[in-house]
């Protein structure tokens, strides 16, 4: 990035008035605060001024200046101390310096502030500082900041011209995994949790005995979301350690809309993935630090030893921009997200890359609808969704629930701190607690061995769609005339990141929606799911 001589001169210009008036003002303001708020610890103790003098001095400019000069003495453990510093700053002007020389004239007995980890540290008046020192220190930092507020400005805004239509060139990170961003904030909540909430479990166990403890058991709790969380930031941090050398080689670049993503992953060393590698395409709106997947679509790929070849054909659908833009924090690009199923930590990689406006050459164009062709070919099974047929003329979808490791390490650790307190009540004989905590550890226990998304069953049978929906084993069951239902379709559930979970709408005339949560991640396998359900309330 090249700069013009008047802005890196006023660049440097503002540097310097910010860095010289952030030391004035630590000199003159910060440090002396930090001083007098110490010596409100200091010890009083009775002196007597030795000699007070104020003194005035003119300059070959012409300009007076006036300093004061007291000395004076004092006694710790019988020990007789000289000390001629009278406030934390010696400056001032004259009016403060005569009413300071006036307030200690010499020979007059006053009292000192006396350090009583060093006694030769000792000051008379231990007021922080004054106001009007601060002022000039102020307005440099304040002209050091505005002005380099606007440079920065101007950088911006002449970069942004010199790429005017290249608006990808704004960024340098393509095709580098987007994985570190994550980690850190993962780590600064985890150490922050972890702090608070130990202290605080640490403090509880140092009151008392742990055999003492009823309900502050519940303090403890937080420090096993915490381990949760520590474990989240391990996983993160190894599979880091393995996969983050990994760059995405964009051959061409950038990309046209209705072309070939091509290219290839390069790998720090080999991987050997249970099966095909798994790629989702999404178009990503980010503002600020909230981002929105609203575009999706996904293909395979195999390893070729420590290199994974792209092939994806680009779309040109209306619901998604093509080009990539940005204006300040806001701006639209493409990810690619590879996923491998490995023995230990699995491959899980995001590459962010931006489209360029541009039609794609009639070779490139062919060569994508052939892999659109091949990528849009149906799917012959979904494993998270199980399809019967119980009788002749019924058709049973049965959504599998979802086990969740953290939710059940929190459940079952609530679950033993109950049975815990439990036992304290039945050995103290407080009998009135027992039942209160049967029922709540019987209800935790139900949780605890319940998933965090029920499992659902719809049935469909002679014109009767029936939805059940299991919570903590006791299914609530809905019955729907197939007449009324106008359309069965998929949704976004949970849309996260590089993560997006799939579920089913039954949509009714006139009445309210049906949502159906699958926990499917593939649009294709839902997109499966709905064609056979769709097919299957058409032929009750």
């Amino acid at each position: 990035m090249s700069l013009t001589t008047a802005l890196r001169a006023a660049l440097v210009l503002y540097v310097i008035f910010l860095l010289a008036g952030s030391a004035l003002l630590y000199f003159f303001a910060v440090s002396p605060f930090l001083q007098g708020m110490a010596a409100r610890k200091w010890t009083e103790t009775p002196c007597r001024i030795l000699s007070s003098e104020m003194k005035s001095e003119t300059h070959a400019d012409k300009k007076t200046t006036h300093s004061l000069e007291i000395r004076y003495a004092y006694q710790v453990d019988g020990r007789e101390y000289q000390s001629d510093r009278y406030q934390f700053t010696r400056d001032g002007t004259e009016a403060r310096l005569s009413g300071l020389a006036a307030r200690y004239p010499s020979g007059k007995t006053t009292v000192c502030y006396v350090n009583p980890q060093n006694p030769t540290d000792a000051v008379l008046d231990r007021s922080p500082f004054s106001t009007w020192l601060a002022l000039f220190p102020l307005i440099l930092v304040g002209i050091g900041v505005i002005g380099l507020f606007f440079c920065i400005r101007q950088i911006v805004k002449e970069r942004r011209q010199r790429v005017a239509g290249e608006p990808w060139k704004l960024r340098s990170d393509w095709g580098v995994p987007t994985m570190r961003r994550g980690l850190v904030w993962m780590w600064i909540i985890m150490v922050f949790w972890n702090g608070l909430f130990f202290t605080a479990a640490w403090a509880v166990l140092r009151s008392r005995s742990f055999h003492e403890l009823t309900w502050e058991l519940g303090v403890f709790l937080f420090p096993l979301v915490g381990l949760v969380l520590l474990y989240g930031a391990i996983y993160m941090t190894l599979h880091w350690w393995c996969f983050s050398d990994s760059r995405f080689e964009m051959n061409p670049f950038p990309a046209v809309p209705g072309g070939v993503l091509s290219g290839t992953v390069r790998l720090k060393q080999p991987i050997y993935p249970e099966g095909p590698l798994q790629l989702r395409l999404q178009a990503v709106h980010r503002a600020s630090s909230v981002e929105n997947v609203i575009g999706e679509y996904e293909g395979t790929a195999e390893v070729n030893g420590n290199a994974i070849p792209i092939a994806f054909p680009l779309p040109t659908d209306e619901t998604s921009p093509t080009t990539s833009w940005f204006r300040g924090t806001e701006g639209f690009f493409w990810r690619l997200v590879v996923f491998a199923k490995l023995p230990g930590i699995d491959y899980r990689t995001a590459f962010e890359f931006p489209l360029a406006a541009g039609e794609p050459s009639p070779e490139i164009a062919a060569e994508s609808a052939r892999l659109q062709a091949r990528e849009q070919e149906p799917v012959e099974e979904c494993s998270c969704v199980r399809i019967t047929t119980p009788m002749r003329g019924s058709v049973e979808f049965h959504f599998s629930p979802e086990r969740w490791f953290p939710g059940i390490l929190i459940f079952g650790s609530i679950l033993l701190m109950l049975l815990w307190r439990l036992g304290q009540s039945i050995v103290l004989h407080d009998y009135d607690a027992v039942g209160v905590l049967i029922l709540v550890a019987f209800f935790v226990a139900a949780i605890y061995f319940q998933s965090r998304r029920p499992a659902t069953r719809i049935h469909v049978e002679e014109g009767v769609v029936s939805v059940t929906k299991h919570f903590l084993r006791i299914g609530r069951t809905r019955r729907l005339k197939a007449v009324d239902i106008t359309k069965i379709k998929p949704l976004i559930i949970k849309n996260n990141a590089d993560i997006v979970i799939y579920g089913l709408g039954i949509v009714r005339e006139n009445k309210k929606d049906i949502v159906v949560e699958s926990g499917i991640e593939s649009r294709r396998e839902i997109e499966w799911v709905v064609a056979r359900m769709t097919e299957a309330v058409k032929n009750c």
